[in-house]
Order: structure tokens, then C-alpha cells, then sequence
């Protein structure tokens, strides 16, 4: 357990370092701790802390830490969610046994809830599934939370962008449609990308 901790300690140290994020040792380290207890609980075999090391690119700091938060969410696996986990991503939620309803309460100032919301195309009230997304939107949604005091809306799309794309088993012209939602969210958020930048993320 201390070597792969230390290890995940390492790495965000390394990407947040690429990313000119300054974090505090502490805070860092309980980001470390955070994804570890997640990923290397007993019911995890595949979608593992092994499973997310493997996407690590030393030189690509948005592909690692989005390899680090896009299995940090496995409800049926784990059988619900963690404690911090559960206080994070609870508010926005309304969990009924099997069904998961997005809280249709409107949070218009809550601007990266709803960044998440239009990254994924969801809507308040709308019932989520594996197989429209639930696990990596509810990844997405923790991780956007827990990072959104280091890194800004646009870094932050950029990892959620990495993890949408993961939804296994879409037709081959989904990246079109989301094209379409960045180019919309970046009018609706007001957050001034160019096409060509928008084009890349989608990359």
C-alpha cells in the first residue's frame, strides 16, 4: 500500500508541477490518499489503481490525472460510494436502489456542476445509467469539485473532455456530438476558446 501511495504522490506532484499548479503538501497528499482508498478496495479487479497507472504519460499532465479520476466512481462495482466520495457528489443526486436521478433543482451558480452537466449533455432531472455515462460522469463530477481550488474551468474541461470520451460501446460518430456540445458550453460559459483550440481538445 505505501509504495503505490507514494507513487500516486509523485506523479500528481509531477503533473501539477507541469501544470504551474501550486498545492500544498498536505492538500496534495490527501488528493493521493483520496483516489488510492478508491481505486484498491476489494471489489476492484479491472477498473483498478493498476488499471489507471497505466494511462500515466509523463508528459502529458491532463491524460494522467484524468487516467486517475475516470474509474474513481464504479457504483455497482463497489456496490455505492465511498464516504468522501458520497459528500461530494451527493447534493447533485437523488439515489433510489438501482435508479440515479440528477437533482433537478437549478444551481445556476454552481458553474462547474453545470460545466460537467453540458460536457456529458445532461440535463437537471434526468436519470443516469452506465450506459449513458453514470461512472464517468459522477468521476468527472468529484474530480471537477476536488480540483476546482488548483486548476481553472479550462484545464478542468479539458480533463472532463478525456474522461466523457472513455463511455465504452457509442457509435463512431459521437466525438461529432461532442464537438458540438464544447463549441456550444464554450458560448454559454463565456469561457473564449478558439475553434482550433476546441478542435484540439476534442483530439
Amino acid at each position: 500500500m505505501t509504495g503505490t501511495l507514494q507513487t500516486l504522490i509523485e506523479i500528481l506532484t509531477q503533473v501539477l508541477a507541469q501544470l504551474q499548479v501550486p498545492i500544498p503538501p498536505d492538500a496534495l497528499e490527501d488528493l493521493a490518499i483520496t483516489v488510492h482508498r478508491a481505486m484498491t478496495g476489494p471489489s476492484r479487479l479491472y477498473h483498478s489503481l493498476e488499471h489507471a497507472l497505466g494511462f500515466w504519460d509523463p508528459g502529458n499532465p491532463i491524460q494522467t490525472i484524468a487516467a486517475l479520476y475516470h474509474d474513481i466512481v464504479y457504483y455497482h462495482v463497489d456496490m455505492g460510494y465511498q464516504t468522501e466520495i458520497e459528500g461530494v457528489i451527493s447534493p447533485y443526486l437523488v439515489t433510489d436502489g438501482e435508479t440515479i436521478v440528477l437533482t433537478a433543482v437549478p444551481l445556476p451558480g454552481d458553474r462547474i456542476y453545470n460545466l460537467t452537466l453540458a460536457v456529458f449533455g445532461f440535463l437537471p432531472g434526468q436519470t443516469i445509467s452506465l450506459e449513458n455515462g453514470l461512472n464517468e460522469f459522477l468521476s468527472s463530477l468529484f474530480m471537477n469539485k476536488k480540483l476546482q481550488v488548483y486548476l481553472d474551468e479550462i484545464t478542468l474541461l479539458r480533463l472532463t473532455l478525456c474522461i466523457e470520451a472513455s463511455i465504452p460501446f457509442r457509435p463512431t460518430d459521437h466525438f461529432y456530438q461532442l464537438e458540438d456540445r464544447v463549441f456550444e458550453l464554450n458560448r454559454q460559459f463565456n469561457l473564449g476558446l478558439q475553434p482550433a483550440e476546441i478542435l484540439d481538445m476534442i483530439r
